[in-house]
């Protein structure tokens, strides 16, 4: 059975542990805004292994190749770019370029980005994500922060933020929607 860990608010004499015994009071909201944030890792990893999971969030997070490719792309939508092939290249130094080519190449094919010849230099090609990743991005990522301001105190500061602007998307969603004719709501690859 679990075992509450102490808290102190005091100075602690002498050298640290190398196994800390206790919990030092005033980190008390942040400690539990970040339990808040683990449960919501394992929320993510529960979900995107779920047999019946979303077929767009299996894909990019079936291996950490895939996954860095994903976040490589996502990074540059969300500043308002789409990468050059080299570009995302660098972005993605970490995995090796036989992996690299293989996402990007099992990605175009299940259509979850589109590598298109920019027009202005015709020697790059562009990789753009497609509409069914973009939503399972911040469709995923919404629900995670749920999972986060569900399970962190109401009156936590670190939330109160993350809970406003959660808010704000899920009310700016419906107003897209209209616009632009699509939703986080929407459900592609069941």
């Amino acid at each position: 059975m679990a075992k509450k860990i102490p808290v102190t608010n005091d100075r602690v004499e002498g050298e640290p542990s190398h196994v800390p015994l206790f919990q030092y009071g005033p980190f008390a909201e942040y400690r539990e805004f970040m339990a808040a944030y683990f449960e919501a890792r394992l929320w993510w990893f529960d979900e995107q292994t779920r047999p019946e999971a979303d077929l767009c969030l299996k894909f990019w997070f079936k291996d950490r190749a895939s996954t860095t490719v994903l976040y490589g792309i996502m990074e540059a939508w969300m500043r308002g770019y789409w990468y050059s092939r080299s570009e995302l290249r660098d972005h993605c130094s970490s995995i090796k370029d036989s992996a690299f080519a293989r996402v990007l190449a099992s990605a175009s094919e299940a259509k979850y980005i589109s590598v298109d010849v920019d027009e202005v230099d015709k020697r790059q090609k562009l990789i753009r994500p497609t509409r069914e990743t973009i939503i399972m991005v911040e469709k995923f990522t919404t629900k995670y922060f749920n999972v986060i301001i569900d399970n962190s105190h109401r009156v936590n500061k670190f939330t109160q933020g993350l809970r406003d602007r959660v808010n704000e998307i899920e009310e700016l969603d419906g107003k897209r929607k209209k616009d632009v004719g699509w939703s986080i709501f929407e459900d592609f690859g069941k």
